[in-house]
């Protein structure tokens, strides 16, 4: 540690780092996450792109999914940021301090929820599930029917300031894993959307996630069953 730089020097090529990733993610199978530290901070330069022009590149050639780690971006970096963070459904940008206190943010990408509680003293109450919202096949649309679900959960939230929620999406077993997995995304993207822009409530509070049909509720070899398990669930999580 004591051999590392203490101030930046030169050129921030962000794009360049973000570029090499095409030297590796041929290689590699299944969906990855992308974790980005950083600062915003970048020194445009021919011929790379905007950080967020490439980024959006190679999401549309890969699965990956971008985790940006906010460490003080401002102004025009926050911006590009934020456009990291929004080229799919997976991807999300939180502060780095914030995630500190706040590990379960990181489900799904660096490890799955459990109901143990933490052994840091903190009081946590864990496991306030709700009813599942269901979707219809092939869909990721919220239906009329659980909006007064969604409101009630809205609700806790605004009166417990400290509460957090994770969305987990699922389908049913119909079609490819791929595909399915893109698509629980969406429908757990679908229901933070409402809880955002129908409820007011900070999209930071909300951790999604999407299982495909690797988690099925009930089994998928009758029509029943594989309406129950074309849901998004949620854990309400207060510290």
């Amino acid at each position: 540690l004591d051999k590392m730089p203490r101030e930046p020097k030169g050129a921030t090529l962000l794009q360049q780092g973000l570029t090499e990733l095409n030297k590796i993610l041929p290689s590699l199978e299944g969906r990855t996450v992308i974790f980005l530290f950083t600062d915003a901070q970048y020194t445009p330069m021919a011929p790379y792109n905007s950080p967020s022009k490439i980024a959006a590149q190679l999401a549309a050639q890969y699965d990956i999914c971008f985790a940006v780690m906010d460490a003080g971006a401002e102004n025009k970096g926050l911006k590009q940021m934020q456009k990291i963070a929004n080229v799919n459904d997976c991807s999300y940008m939180v502060s780095f301090a914030d995630l500190l206190g706040n590990p379960e943010w990181m489900t799904g990408a660096l490890f799955d929820m459990s109901d143990q509680a933490p052994t840091d003293g903190r009081e946590v109450k864990m496991g306030q599930e709700w009813e599942n919202i269901l979707f219809d096949f092939d869909k990721y649309e919220v239906k009329p029917q659980y909006f007064a679900i969604i409101a009630k959960v809205a609700e806790y939230m605004r009166s417990h300031p400290k509460a957090r929620i994770v969305l987990a999406g699922h389908t049913d077993n119909i079609g490819t894993r791929e595909y399915n997995k893109k698509l629980s995304h969406k429908r757990a993207s679908a229901v933070r959307d409402y809880l955002v822009t129908k409820e007011g409530i900070d999209p930071g509070r909300i951790t999604l996630n999407g299982f495909g049909f690797d988690d099925p509720i009930t089994s998928n070899e009758t029509s029943e069953g594989r309406a129950q398990n074309r849901r998004v669930q949620g854990i309400l999580i207060e510290y």
